[in-house]
Formats: C-alpha cells, structure tokens, sequence
C-alpha cells in the first residue's frame, strides 16, 4: 500500500486554497454582476437585458469559484454609464423654456394629477400644447404665464380651495372658518354646534358651490359669543376673590356660569356641568349627567343625595353654588321655601300671594299655612295685603329663615316692584 506523509499533505492543500483564492479575487477596479445591477438600482436580470439591447456591453468575463464564468464590469465605465443615463433622463423630463409639464403644473398648484385632469374635463386650465423634450419625445405642455392666470382665478386670496398634502383642510377667504373652528369659538363641540344649526340657532353659514363645505363667518360668530358667553375651563372671579366661575351649557346657545368656593374646584374640573332652565325662567337647575342619571352640582358640592334632603339656596339664585348660599332642608322646610304655585289643579290661582286664597261666596280673603300636611287657617281678610301680611308672621314662627315671604322687604318694596314688572311688559309689547 502506498503511504503519504502528513505534512507534505498539508503543505499541498494550503498551496491549492491559495491558487483557487488567487484565481476567484475581483480585479481591482472592476465591479461584479450583482455590484454593478445594485449601483443601478436593477435587478440581475434587468443587467443583462440592457446588455442584450447594447445599453451597457463593457462587460467582460472571467473564471470564478469552481471553475465558473461569470462577467464583471469596469468601475469607471459603469459610473460614466450611469452620469450619462442620468443626464439624459433630466432631458427628457425638462420641458421647453417658459412651460411647464404635467408634472410641474400639479406642483405649481399643489394638486394631484387626478385633480388636474378633472380641472381639464371641466374647462378650467388654458388649452395645452404638443411639445418634444430634447430627447424629442412627446409631452403635453401649458404656457407658465397662461397657468399663473389661471391660478389667480381659482387661487385667489377670496377663494375656497383644498390645501394640498392637508386632508380635509381648505384655504377659506379672510374672515371665514369651518364647522371646527366655529365650534371651537363658542368652546363646544363640532356636534353641539350643528345641533345649534340644526335648531336654528346659526343662519350665517354659507355652502361653497360644488363642495360638501360650509365656511361661516368669523365675525358675526365672535359677537354671538360676546351676547350668549363662551362655554370654558372654571376661572376666577374677578370680582370676588376665593371664588371660582364655571361656565355651564345648556340647550340653547345662551351661556351662564354658575359660581363656587376655590377650594370646590377638585369637584368640577375635568366635568362638564348643564344648566336646565325652568318653564318660569326662575328654578333652573346645574346638573351633571351620567347612564345613571343626573347630578346637582350643589349636591356633589355638600356631599349629599337626594335621599338625604333637598339642597336649596339662600338667594333664590341657582346659578349660586357657594357653601355659604347652600342650606339643606327637609321636605317641610323645602315646601316652605317654594314659591307661589301660579296654577292650582290647571286653573290659575286666584291671588298672587303665598298662603292667600279668595273665597268668592263671602268675598274675602283667606289666609292658611301648611306644616307636616296639617293645614292651618290663619283668618279671612277683607284686604288680600292683610291677609298676606298674617301669613308672613306665622312662616316667620313655624319656618324661620326657611320661610318664602310674600313681603321679606316690606310691602312698599313688593308693590314698586310689582309696578314696574308691569310697565316693562307693556313697553315689550
């Protein structure tokens, strides 16, 4: 058998890796098949096919791995290859001086090509012209001076148009906003500002011609503001140091704010409070809603339920929510501090004072007063003043300062008062 010697083996083997790695190295200067398709942004593929139709033939082949042929390419000829294709490009896309292409008319206008050709269907550009690019192929092309015109027109600082690259956004003329920015005036919602339109509340929008846009203007909405008041964050009275005003809405437009304590502002921030206003215009409530139900703010404010007692204000204003106008009362005492009911089992009742009816058979007035359901009968009158003035005394006696006054300043007070509601509500009529 023939034997080999170990070393010498390895001293072959190292001899044949270096001749193979000798005959696979890239020459300097040359670039592979897969280099030179990455340089040009191609595929493989694509490379050969340009050197099948001549557009690049500097190729040359060596022996690669394996004894394989595989062709690379020179450097330098393929970069001035590709400034070339380059430059050429640029050519054939450059329109003649003083015109612009499909391309530069949509970016003078800051529109998409669909737009242009609707622009086109429609009648509104110059009528274009046949062209040729220095590499004399054909293009549409528009005179620029003809498209500035046209721009002017449809581009006008008085025009309604989209904004490009914005979705939904438009270029409205000085003095108009849209549906968003209109709310946002009044400090409401999109939605609560089409619920005002949608009542009537808004008329001034106005629909732009051909577009599902409706623009408004800016000035009428501002003094609308100024007359009904602006929906916002609690802030604090300048008046009155320590309290806090907390804009309320409501169903119409018209804005109130309700006031509290500065240390109360923990229990309204973040919330949004609604203001419900009565038939009579006096006991209205502020309330917060929920799936639940509802909420009055002078109740979150006194930490109570409607279980616990019903929460009333000193001043009769319920737009007052300061701890120190809060009083809860019981059913009794609530009943006391009520006003005048205006109608009795659908009929009007026959005085205007609290406690006071007229029994029409002996033509006198009735004075009475309720406590725990058991009515009491305080005399008949022949005056209705008298007979309001005793049932003042008794509420004084059996309520205190829960007690509703028919004259809490006087009767002089009630009857100037009563005088001048009425000539007010004839100059209004």
């Amino acid at each position: 058998m023939r034997l080999y010697e170990v070393a010498k083996l390895d001293v072959s083997l190292e001899q044949m890796r270096e001749a193979e790695g000798a005959r696979n190295a890239m020459p300097e200067g040359f670039l592979s098949r897969e280099e030179t398709a990455r340089f040009f942004g191609i595929s493989p593929d694509t490379l050969a096919l340009w050197y099948t139709n001549g557009r690049l033939r500097c190729g040359v082949t060596m022996v690669g791995r394996g004894g394989k042929q595989c062709k690379i390419y020179p450097q330098a000829e393929v970069e001035r290859v590709k400034v070339e294709m380059d430059a050429a490009r640029a050519a054939r896309e450059k329109p003649p001086a003083g015109f612009v292409d499909f391309g530069g008319a949509c970016e003078m206008f800051g529109v998409s090509r669909q737009s242009w050709v609707n622009w086109m269907n429609a009648g509104k550009l110059p009528e274009s012209t046949w062209g040729r690019s220095r590499t004399n192929l054909p293009m549409r092309i528009w005179a620029i001076e003809e498209v500035k015109q046209v721009m002017e027109t449809l581009r006008g600082a008085d025009k309604v148009y989209r904004l490009a690259g914005r979705s939904g956004r438009y270029h409205l003329p000085a003095g108009w906003v849209q549906v968003e920015e209109a709310g946002a005036i009044f400090g409401v919602t999109e939605k609560t500002f089409l619920r005002w339109e949608e009542e009537g509340l808004i008329t001034c929008g106005r629909t732009e011609t051909g577009r599902r846009l409706k623009v408004y203007p800016r000035a009428v909405l501002e003094r609308m503001m100024e007359e009904n008041g602006r929906y916002a964050p609690p802030y604090p009275d300048p008046d009155r140091p320590g309290v806090l005003r907390v804009p309320l809405t409501g169903h119409a437009m018209q804005r109130r704010e309700a006031i509290i304590d500065a240390e109360d502002l923990p229990i309204v921030e973040g919330r949004r409070f609604h203001y419900s206003e009565s038939d009579d215009g006096m006991n209205g409530r502020v309330c917060i809603f929920s799936k639940e139900g509802y909420t009055r703010l002078h109740q979150l404010i006194l930490g109570v339920s409607a279980a616990d007692g019903e929460v009333g204000h000193r001043n009769d204003d319920p737009l007052d929510c300061r701890r120190e106008n809060l009083v809860l009362r019981t059913p009794s005492e609530k009943s006391a501090a009520n006003r005048k009911a205006k109608m009795f089992c659908g009929r009007p009742t026959t005085s205007r004072f609290k406690g006071v009816c007229r029994d029409k058979r002996a033509e006198k007035w009735i004075a009475y007063i309720n406590k725990y359901r058991v009515m009491r009968n305080l005399g008949r009158f022949h005056d209705e003043l008298a007979a309001a003035q005793a049932y003042d005394e008794a509420a004084r006696e059996l309520f205190g300062e829960h007690a509703r006054l028919n004259f809490p300043d006087g009767v002089d007070a009630r009857l100037e008062q009563e005088t001048r509601n009425d000539m007010d509500q004839r100059r209004a009529a």
